[in-house]
């Protein structure tokens, strides 16, 4: 939690006024860095680092680099060594009268060394790769998408409990203006210048500022509860952020930012790679059926061979050297109309993902635009408030001296109060629903996030 000053801005201190509310939110991030403070760029790192989505992404995304390299292997020789031993009974030998000549060894054994190559199969290990690669693609794809958008789920917690934290000083700070309000109006009902009705409504107006503090105080315990799972921590480990908010308008073309949005949203890319991959898919599905051409060596022993010794040598149980080589070329005939029914659900899917990306795009554009719609008119409130805030001052401070002089009364005072109170409240809602709002458009933009 940020350890401020509690006195915010009290209306008989004049000279200090407005001036004493800005520096107020540049004062509190200095009072919160003399601890062990967090900021804003270190919490994200901490999130991107630990966070189990992103490991289980990234686990995914190197088991697909894997999958790639291994239909890259299909380019490459395949190679394996053979040993065999059967024994095989009864034995029928060549009976030729004067010797017997048996037709196979009893213990037959080979050993052998072989190789095979496919040398030409019209493309289909070249579609196996590239469909690889984009399953690849997509999934660094996923790893970017989860980690954007825990990049701006901690960014909006983290800028949530910011504004709650310094809401409760402007709480805290209408609580004890009341206080001090309602000794004011207690001594005077002993001098016979106010009545009970007069203690009886500041109180009732400190009960509800009371109220309305306990539910932002409740508010932030929840957002840092939040922020604490975020970051791995214990449950009732301290939390000091320090922070503030930007508010820094930078105007930009909308064409240049759903151009930049195409360019950059993850699930505008990943609905590209659904489409490339359906289109691989129907190449596959045309080719499916074309013959592919191989070549296969080998060579060993093996036992059962005729020995080359004169007559009548009957060994062939010696393991000899031998050797074989030869091409293949297999080529489907009949499939049954698999083949056909195969490409048609690859039209089919190449339809259906065109049409995503058709859909994603005009949700891009739609996203964009209403995100720069609100970030327009959030930094145009933000002006509207800062001026409401000096008004109410100035009405406050106006309010009190009459009062003092007897011209209005109790309840125009607390009415000036609670307008000071709430237009402080308000213009630091407008500070953080246009920092929200930046945070949406970059969102919406695909704004990649280097923190990490």
């Amino acid at each position: 939690m940020i350890h401020c000053p509690t006195t915010f801005i009290s209306p008989r201190k004049r000279s200090w006024g407005m001036a004493l509310f800005s520096l107020i939110l540049v004062a509190c991030p200095v009072f919160s860095q003399q601890q062990d403070s967090l900021t804003i760029n270190k919490a994200i790192e901490i999130v991107l680092k630990r966070h189990p989505s992103i490991v289980q992404a990234t686990e995914a995304l190197a088991a697909m680099q894997e999958r790639t390299q291994g239909q890259k292997s299909s380019y490459l020789p395949f190679a394996n060594i053979s040993v065999a031993d059967v024994y095989l009974g009864p034995e029928y030998p060549f009976n030729l009268g004067v010797a017997k000549f048996p037709m196979y060894p009893d213990n037959n054994f080979d050993a052998h060394f072989g190789a095979e190559y496919t040398v030409f199969d019209f493309g289909k290990r070249r579609i196996s790769v590239e469909s690889a690669k984009t399953g690849e693609e997509s999934a660094g794809d996923r790893l970017q998408s989860i980690r954007t958008n825990l990049y701006y789920q901690v960014s909006q917690i983290f800028t949530t409990i910011i504004l709650l934290e310094k809401s409760i000083l402007v709480s805290d700070d209408a609580i004890a203006e009341l206080d001090r309000h309602l000794l004011t109006v207690k001594k005077k009902v002993e001098t016979g210048s106010a009545t009970e009705f007069d203690v009886l409504k500041t109180e009732v107006q400190r009960a509800v500022a009371q109220s309305q503090r306990i539910d932002i105080g409740a508010d932030l315990v929840k957002k840092q509860t939040v922020l604490r799972q975020l970051l791995g921590m214990p449950e009732n480990a301290p939390l000091f952020l320090h922070g503030g908010f930007d508010t820094l308008f930078v105007n930009q073309k909308a064409d240049t930012l759903i151009q930049n949005a195409l360019q950059n949203r993850s699930d505008y890319a990943m609905a590209i790679h659904t489409k490339k991959s359906a289109e691989l898919q129907r190449q596959s599905a045309k080719i499916v059926n074309l013959p592919q051409l191989g070549v296969h060596a080998s060579l060993g022993y093996k036992n059962g061979l005729p020995n080359d010794a004169p007559p009548p040598s009957t060994d062939i149980s010696t393991p000899r050297f031998n050797w074989s080589a030869g091409a293949q070329i297999s080529m489907p005939l009949y499939d049954g109309m698999r083949a056909h029914h195969l490409e048609t659900e690859a039209d089919r899917n190449v339809k259906a993902a065109s049409a995503a990306v058709n859909d994603i795009e005009e949700k891009i554009k739609s996203d964009v635009l209403q995100a720069q719609t609100d970030v327009e008119a959030s930094y145009a409130k933000l002006d509207v408030s800062r001026k409401q805030v000096q008004f109410s001052q100035r009405s406050l401070e106006l309010a009190q001296l009459k009062y003092d002089a007897g011209v209005i009364t109790n309840l125009d005072v607390l009415d000036a109060e609670n307008d000071f109170s709430q237009a402080q409240l308000g213009h630091l809602q407008n500070q953080y629903r246009y920092v929200m709002s930046m945070y949406a458009l970059e969102q919406a933009t695909g704004k990649s996030q280097d923190a990490q």
